[in-house]
């Protein structure tokens, strides 16, 4: 099936295509980026897990590549546990063991036991696999039509990443969102100095296009939004 006759691809520009979700990218799920070229190259899994099959079944995913380690981008990681996946250096070993994992959004371990039992069974999260290779800032991957570059920005979480895909312009500022819901300020890993530092360096980016995880793509200057 060519990606444009897939019901669940919104195409945003040439060989970038938005992956819809049940609710238009609010929480607990968000907006995932599919990157298309020799190798398709998925950016989050935000949506759900039976959608993320159909597309891997119909059009093929090659690569996952994970922005940061928050529930609803990694809820539907395990549909793709036989695809090759990328996780940021940053990411701690935590995303191995739910229970550390809820400690470390929650800063307790009893609350991080609730949130076990609530949230992440809830979103079926299922602990990460070792990843095929880890990235940082800097890195580039390539699939012959796309270079897709990840930018470290923490602030909203340690683990955070934006990307860049320098061909089309299209700049992918992940939870950096442009929603009322922030950058999640209460959060233990939370630091608003880094958060507003890693707006200013995408900000002078020559990009096209801006694409989020929680609201729908802007074309042309997002400086207001930025702002």
């Amino acid at each position: 099936m060519k990606l444009q006759d897939n019901k669940y691809l919104e195409r945003i520009c040439d060989n970038v295509y938005l992956i819809s979700t049940p609710n238009k990218g609010q929480f607990p799920y968000c907006y995932s980026f599919l990157i298309a070229g020799n190798e398709n190259i998925l950016i989050d899994a935000g949506t759900d897990k039976d959608i993320l099959r159909a597309i891997d079944h119909d059009t093929g995913i090659d690569v996952l590549v994970i922005s940061h380690s928050h529930p609803d981008h990694i809820r539907s990681w395990d549909a793709l546990s036989h695809r090759k996946l990328y996780l940021p250096a940053e990411t701690p070993d935590t995303v191995y063991d739910l229970e550390k994992l809820g400690e470390r959004y929650m800063g307790t371990r009893e609350k991080g036991i609730h949130w076990v039992n609530t949230i992440a069974r809830q979103l079926d999260i299922i602990p990460f696999r070792e990843p095929d290779a880890r990235f940082s800032h800097g890195t580039v991957f390539e699939n012959g039509q796309t270079r897709i570059e990840a930018i470290y920005s923490p602030g909203h979480l340690d683990d955070h990443y934006c990307f860049f895909e320098h061909r089309s312009g299209t700049l992918i500022t992940t939870d950096i969102d442009f929603t009322s819901f922030g950058p999640w300020y209460g959060n233990p890993e939370s630091k608003i100095h880094l958060f507003i530092e890693g707006i200013r360096n995408i900000m002078i980016l020559p990009y096209k296009r801006v694409c989020t995880s929680h609201k729908a793509p802007r074309e042309g200057d997002a400086t207001e939004d930025f702002n």
